[in-house]
């Protein structure tokens, strides 16, 4: 009826399924989740970081950063600690990389405009680059709220910050995004008599 492996009794439900009726190994907790949330962790690095491999890569480093906290079961709610763990890597990152940053928008702004393939693509890379050009910590209040969709409440528990500082902040990048948005002609338009 029910088999024991590395120490957890598990039982078969209906030969299709195995369900777990003893504690699980906190590797197995730490598996489930980097399975179940490692896309959306990666995107979350990627848009605050503006770089697929670094942002492999950090959310890599948060995973080893996380497993000794995890192994000893130190972590209530695993999500929002991975979260913030990559938050953490990211913001790291940002100090020590600078130089590396620099020389990849060098290399970004000498290659050719992508090929049109779809036509939100250009909407997309501005904004991506526009969203570089903020402060870090107000871009990665924008990106909780906007790209993970946290609520401000939980945006703040994230950061560790008060919900009056992510508005402020919320505030103040979602107006700099605005202004780095606006299209020129837009204003030119704007200021003839």
């Amino acid at each position: 009826m029910g088999t024991e492996t590395g120490g957890v009794l598990r039982a078969q439900a209906d030969d299709t399924a195995e369900v777990a009726v003893g504690p699980i190994a906190p590797a197995d907790d730490l598996d489930a989740a980097i399975e179940a949330h490692h896309r959306r962790l990666t995107g979350l690095a990627f848009v605050m970081c503006g770089d697929r491999e670094l942002a492999e890569d950090l959310v890599a480093e948060a995973y080893a950063r996380v497993w000794p906290k995890v192994r000893d079961r130190q972590v209530d709610t695993l999500l929002p600690y991975l979260r913030r763990a990559v938050v953490n890597q990211v913001q790291g990152s940002r100090r020590r990389r600078v130089l590396e940053r620099r020389e990849t928008e060098h290399r970004r702004r000498e290659s050719t405009p992508p090929t049109r393939f779809e036509a939100g693509v250009d909407d997309q890379l501005s904004l991506l680059a526009a969203l570089q050009q903020l402060p870090l910590d107000q871009r990665t209040v924008v990106v909780l709220r906007h790209v993970e969709d946290l609520s401000e409440h939980e945006t703040a528990a994230v950061l560790r910050i008060p919900e009056g500082t992510v508005k402020s902040r919320l505030a103040r990048g979602l107006a700099a995004l605005r202004d780095l948005l606006e299209d020129p002609g837009d204003q030119s338009e704007g200021d003839a008599p």
